[in-house]
């Protein structure tokens, strides 16, 4: 029984423990002088080290983006639900005692404050088209090896990034 992580999380966690030390690494230090210099320390990123740490970091993105999709998919899913009901809804008055409506009037009220002070989506928007815009400007012309077009790629797939980072962080 997990105390704090559930049964899968645990037997996930020990299963990829024995693939990675038992056959991973071991696999991957054979090919030392093939696949990186053999010289390198235990430390060096362009030896072993940094093939368990790009592995490690591409697990971790690759479950928050698989989670990004799933929400993604899900959202969709649930909105076209939504409005398939709406269509076939049909309103009920119902009456309502004074302790309900009060309750009801509460809530609405919650939900209300709750709501109003956001960053409408059009306005967050335009801000991040328009700093994307300045950086395809200026980053090449203070990095010149860099590319405008390397640099519009970096924005597209940063939110998705973003996501997966976050996740990866609340897992830990």
């Amino acid at each position: 029984c997990g105390l704090i992580c559930p049964h899968i999380v645990n037997c996930s966690v020990l299963l990829g423990a024995v693939i990675s030390w038992g056959f991973l690494w071991p696999f991957i230090s054979q090919h030392a002088g093939d696949w990186y210099p053999a010289d390198l320390g235990s430390n060096d990123f362009k030896g072993l080290f940094g093939y368990k740490v790009f592995i490690a970091i591409s697990l971790i993105l690759g479950d928050g983006l698989y989670n990004l999709i799933k929400i993604i998919a899900v959202t969709v899913k649930e909105m076209c639900n939504n409005s398939t009901k709406q269509k076939n809804l049909h309103f009920l008055k119902e009456d309502l005692d004074s302790e309900s409506s009060k309750l009801l009037m509460e809530q609405r009220k919650r939900d209300e404050v709750f709501l109003k002070d956001k960053i409408p989506f059009w306005f967050a928007a335009s801000g991040y088209v328009g700093l994307a815009a300045i950086s395809i400007a200026t980053i090449p012309i203070i990095f010149p090896p860099i590319k405008w077009y390397l640099v519009l790629c970096s924005y597209i797939i940063a939110p998705a990034l973003g996501f997966c980072n976050s996740y990866g962080t609340g897992l830990t």
